[in-house]
């Protein structure tokens, strides 16, 4: 019988003339994709998978060495070493994700220690551009401000620090009578005697009686060439903590 009478034995259909079965090899193509297709998409499964394994670990590690990079930064700065402490920290920050504020302030800080004021100050600029109002970046400038004599510019970022934001971890009311006592100190160095009773006035009724901001209080006293109420200061302190040297030593005793 020629093959195209012939049907197959399996679904009856008539045959090629090659003798196969159309119906029979659709019905078997079918069954290949639909046992494929299962397959497949667990293969990209695992390989997505396997994907963000890696990623994760990479990020993971990244982060690390940042950290690492930047805990040897701080080791470096606290043991007078600013010019590895700033290798240090540029080279954490080219391992941070993003750039992160705490290592930009720490490596202007040591960019500030090294000598390098103009970087430091550079990078402190940029960072106060982008949070205006953060208080310690302000502080950093006004130090380097008060270091050059540009007392002016000082002045204003000493204010940036003291009405600023401070990062967690701060007390703020400390950080900003440290501050104030700060800018007194640099207005008085410099016989800016008007404008450091301006910031006395603001100082005062914030001061926590205590033998240590008394005694500083009248060390500013006596800078500003007012012995008298910086005796009356240091006796003061005296009275609160009798075992205070800094007292003393501004009584005289």
């Amino acid at each position: 019988m020629p093959a195209s009478n012939q049907t197959c034995m399996v679904c009856g259909e008539p045959l090629t003339p090659a003798g196969r079965c159309a119906n029979c090899e659709a019905a078997a193509s079918l069954r290949r994709h639909r046992f494929g297709l299962p397959v497949l998409v667990l293969i990209i499964i695992a390989g997505f998978s396997f994907t963000r394994m890696v990623v994760d670990w990479f990020n993971h590690r990244q982060d690390q060495l940042a950290s690492d990079w930047y805990q040897r930064g701080v080791a470096a700065l606290n043991s007078h070493r600013p010019a590895q402490a700033v290798e240090d920290f540029e080279t954490a920050l080219v391992y941070a994700k993003q750039d992160d504020d705490e290592y930009r302030i720490r490596l202007a800080e040591s960019l500030l220690a090294a000598g390098r004021p103009n970087e430091a100050r550079s990078r402190l600029q940029s960072l106060l551009e982008e949070h205006p109002t953060d208080a310690k970046v302000n502080l950093e400038l006004a130090r380097i401000a008060a270091g050059k004599g540009e007392l002016k510019d000082a002045n204003r970022y000493y204010h940036g620090a003291i009405d600023g934001i401070w990062s967690p971890g701060k007390t703020p009311a400390v950080e900003r009578l440290n501050t104030r006592f700060e800018l007194l100190e640099v207005l008085a160095a410099n016989h800016q005697n008007e404008a450091a009773e301006a910031e006395l006035a603001a100082l005062l009724p914030e001061l926590p009686q205590s033998a240590n901001a008394l005694s500083r209080l009248g060390r500013i006293y006596f800078q500003l060439g007012d012995a008298h109420r910086a005796l009356a200061e240091f006796q003061h302190a005296r009275q609160l903590d009798h075992n205070f040297a800094a007292a003393y030593a501004g009584t005289g005793a």
